[in-house]
């Protein structure tokens, strides 16, 4: 269940544009991210062998992206389709390594907008510390062009 589907579920009278905002915001909360991991951690007890726990579906993300292609035969697990031609000879189809890293991701918590946005933020001012531009956050930027314009005319 995403975050906003959650919230959407809790508070019914809500908007979808509200719960997405809403819900986003609430999952960046300590206290909330806490008590989803008691429950995620609750539920691999409960589950027993029928339900992969974080721990494996990441491990078999992991195997996917390091997983040399020839290294993986029509018996393996990480085999999604087999094809044999007319020769004899035997493809397999595999998962998309790029894939599997983004889910990765998104499972380690990586890929939420609350760091989205900060990943943009610090590439503003990556960029702009690379332009010589020593005022790098948005205010600073702000500031620095105030402070062009009202001293233009000023040798």
């Amino acid at each position: 269940m995403t975050a906003t589907q959650a919230y959407a579920e809790a508070y019914p009278q809500a908007g979808e544009a509200s719960a997405r905002r809403s819900g986003s915001r609430l999952l960046g909360r300590a206290e909330i991210q806490a008590e989803v991991a008691a429950l995620r951690e609750k539920a691999d007890t409960l589950a027993g062998s029928a339900v992969m726990t974080l721990l494996e579906r990441r491990a078999f993300l992991a195997a996917i992206v390091r997983t040399p292609v020839g290294q993986v035969k029509e018996d393996s697990a990480l085999a999604e389709e087999m094809r044999v031609d007319s020769k004899g000879g035997v493809t397999v189809k595999l998962p998309c390594k790029l894939r599997a890293i983004e889910l990765d991701a998104k499972l380690a918590g990586e890929l939420t907008p609350e760091r989205d946005k900060e990943r943009e933020r610090d590439k503003e001012r990556e960029r702009l510390k690379a332009e010589g531009n020593a005022f790098a956050g948005p205010l600073e930027h702000a500031l620095r062009q105030i402070w062009d314009l009202t001293h233009a005319g000023e040798g």
